[in-house]
């Protein structure tokens, strides 16, 4: 066999590029860190899902109770917001180590 004439195969069948390879980002199958990122190709798209509905939950729940709010906002409580904002999104990160140990069934599709 000559192995000048050998390319190693990407995630999908293609044949990696060589900065593929050598950056690492081509991890053998059932690795670690091919299951991170599998979890986060199916997570990251459905964020802006997830923050969207977060948004409305507080505006919601801003607009309903309002007089109670009205004294809360200021420039310092907005600061406070954004910090839980994003801690928010650093719990839904936490799905992708749930999602990472799962990983994909016989199909190939993450998550089924």
């Amino acid at each position: 066999m000559d192995t000048n004439n050998s390319q190693t195969l990407g995630e999908h069948g293609q044949a990696a590029s060589k900065s593929e390879i050598q950056s690492g980002r081509e991890s053998a199958p059932g690795s670690p860190r091919k299951g991170l990122i599998e979890a986060a190709r199916f997570w990251e798209p459905r964020r802006l899902l997830y923050n969207l509905l977060l948004t409305t939950v507080v505006l919601i729940w801003v607009v309903k109770t309002w007089p109670h709010f009205r004294a809360a906002m200021t420039l310092e409580s907005l600061g406070i917001m954004a910090v839980l904002a994003l801690l928010a999104n650093v719990c839904y990160c936490a799905a992708y180590l749930a999602s990472a140990q799962g990983g994909t069934g016989n199909d190939g599709e993450f998550g089924r």
